[in-house]
């Protein structure tokens, strides 16, 4: 089961991440610069494993007000990832299968600002993910 966790995450970042982080750089210190500006406080965890998609883990609050955003790593990165799992037949069919509906919901959640560059914000806080996406 824990196997299947971590290909599902994965797969979900990597075949989203490829569809809408369509960035040779990172966004992450340009939003959290936008939260500070606006007075919250913003804590940041940084992922030293060199082979994770996943590069940041960032905090944001103020009051009552909160976020969490996601730093994913680049494009080349994703690619990376997604390349090593298409060396798996079973992941590769379950990769081409998600595939399918993954562009639709990447530009959904792009729409409804939940994606700036190569981030996710998760947070329901309104004026959070306005901070976010005019970042």
């Amino acid at each position: 089961m824990k196997k299947f966790k971590k290909f599902f995450a994965l797969v979900a970042v990597a075949v989203l991440g490829l569809f809408t982080l369509a960035s040779c750089g990172t966004t992450a210190p340009k939003i959290k610069s936008a939260f500070e500006s606006k007075d919250y406080t913003v804590e940041t965890r940084t992922i030293e494993n060199e082979d994770s998609v996943l590069k940041g883990i960032y905090v944001a609050n103020k009051g009552l007000h909160f976020a969490l955003f996601i730093e994913l790593g680049t494009t080349d990165d994703l690619e990376a990832a997604i390349s090593e799992l298409q060396k798996n037949e079973e992941y590769k069919t379950a990769l081409e299968q998600f595939g399918k509906d993954a562009k639709a919901i990447a530009e959904k959640l792009t729409e409804e600002g939940l994606v700036n560059g190569n981030c996710i914000l998760i947070s329901i806080d309104p004026e959070a993910r306005t901070i976010f996406k005019e970042a």
